[in-house]
């Protein structure tokens, strides 16, 4: 395990992150360039989704938040399901207590999601093995380490289906099926 850098460290990049052929933060910076969120999707999820971005750019820094990016982007795509589709209140808590993998269905089922637009990926394999890996990462058994690479294809995902949800050209719909 990497210990805590000290503040004269803090800024020189991880030696493991320049290891997989990142050479630069304008690497880093030129790969993000191809992470778009559409325009309209609603200003939180987009915050959040910027904050994860940022995370992964600090992982020039600090290697281990690659590992971070990965979970957090499966998390942004719960929050952007949570506000595209219909809330499910239950009547005991007020709360909606589906989780991802609920949610994940219910957008597939709906045509939300739909596997031709999305290629690249396994629409079923996202439905069934995301909330796996977010689980994984939310409650944790060991300490897991993720490449860049895993971490970048993690972010890729959670544009490809939060772009999914809000199509360019559609307004800013929240918490309704269309």
């Amino acid at each position: 395990m990497t210990p805590v850098k000290s503040v004269e460290e803090f800024l020189k990049p991880d030696p493991t992150s320049m290891a997989w052929g990142l050479s630069s933060i304008e690497d880093h910076y030129e790969l993000i360039e191809g992470l778009r969120l559409n325009a309209n999707v609603p200003q939180p999820v987009r915050d959040y989704f910027d904050s994860i971005i940022t995370l992964y750019l600090y992982g020039w820094l600090y290697y281990h938040f690659y590992t971070l990016t990965q979970f957090l982007s499966a998390t942004a795509v719960e929050m952007a399901l949570r506000e595209r589709l219909p809330k499910q209140l239950d009547p005991k808590t007020g709360r909606d207590k589906r989780g991802l993998r609920l949610l994940l269905r219910q957008a597939k089922n709906t045509g939300l999601l739909r596997q031709e637009d999305v290629p690249e990926f396994n629409l079923e394999a996202v439905v069934q093995g995301l909330p796996l890996i977010r689980n994984k990462f939310a409650h944790p058994d060991m300490h897991t380490i993720m490449m860049p690479g895993m971490a970048y294809s993690g972010l890729q995902l959670a544009v490809a289906i939060i772009n999914q949800l809000w199509p360019e050209g559609t307004e800013k719909a929240s918490n309704t099926a269309s």
